[in-house]
């Protein structure tokens, strides 16, 4: 069974956007939020994949971090891929 996970993009030194995949599919964005001012969330977080995810039905999110924005998407990720609490 597949896993969820947080890759960052083959850039080299980019640290700033992170994929997450659902075995080999990409279903999720983590991503610092381009012109964000200082005094609000600097990353924002999307999960959702066209086929499969219903129109209207993606979820979005903001964060201070990515920590907290990998943790509120990672567990999202494993109940919208149906699988249990085992796959990281």
């Amino acid at each position: 069974m597949g896993h969820v996970r947080a890759q960052s993009p083959p850039i080299p030194g980019r640290q700033d956007c992170w994929h997450v995949y659902y075995a080999d599919v990409h279903i999720g964005t983590i991503a610092l939020r381009s012109g964000a001012p200082v005094d609000v969330d600097q990353w924002g977080w999307i999960l959702g994949f066209y086929p499969g995810t219903e129109v209207g039905k993606y979820r979005d999110g903001t964060a201070q971090t990515f920590n907290l924005a990998r943790a509120t998407l990672m567990p999202l990720g494993r109940r919208c891929c149906h699988i249990g609490d085992s796959g990281t």
